[in-house]
């Protein structure tokens, strides 16, 4: 069976991807588990805010080991253990101390309206379409930096040069903007 006619959601066919540690495992895991990972996440995590972070940082913790995975159970099970122990990580932390979280109180917020909710559902479904037609090693490599990691951590994690990484996230990012251009005036 040749890897580009595998069914990416089949989980044997993730499991070959993982332990030959390419990419377009990734790809799979959000294309095949995003919905169930961000459900799972938003019963796990005590705030429903911490949900889409939890299956973030799940998914960069899957592309650091995914190499390492046994395969015992499906890749669904074990993304789904990495998105609780995630909850269970942010649960016990400071990041959910409200005083830590106080915005600008100036700012006006019209995210609690009908509207407000629409547009950030509006955003957050176009940002996802935009991630997800990216390059798998762009795709990583944007979320990798938006973790806050430096571009030579990024570079050995990917197995790239730093100047590829600076390469590939600017023509992600201008490819993101360009994408999101319309919604973010």
């Amino acid at each position: 069976m040749a890897r580009e006619s595998m069914d990416l959601c089949d989980s044997r066919s993730v499991v070959a991807l993982m332990r030959d540690g390419d990419l377009r495992a990734l790809d799979a895991f959000s294309r095949c588990y995003g919905a169930r990972l961000v459900a799972v996440a938003r019963s796990s995590c005590r705030l429903a805010d911490d949900a889409e972070d939890a299956v973030q940082d799940a998914m960069v913790e899957a592309a650091r080991s995914m190499d390492r995975y046994r395969g015992e159970g499906s890749p669904l099970a074990w993304l789904s253990a990495l998105v609780v122990h995630r909850c269970h990580r942010i649960d016990r932390g400071q990041r959910n101390d409200p005083a830590l979280h106080v915005r600008d109180l100036d700012t006006a917020c019209h995210c609690h309206t009908p509207e407000g909710r629409a547009e950030h559902a509006e955003l957050e479904e176009r940002l996802t379409a935009a991630l997800l037609a990216l390059d798998p090693t762009d795709r990583l490599a944007v979320m990798l930096a938006d973790e806050g990691h430096t571009g030579p951590e990024i570079a050995s994690e990917l197995g790239l040069t730093a100047n590829a990484v600076r390469s590939r996230l600017k023509r992600a990012r201008s490819r993101l903007r360009s994408d999101l251009a319309d919604l973010l005036g």
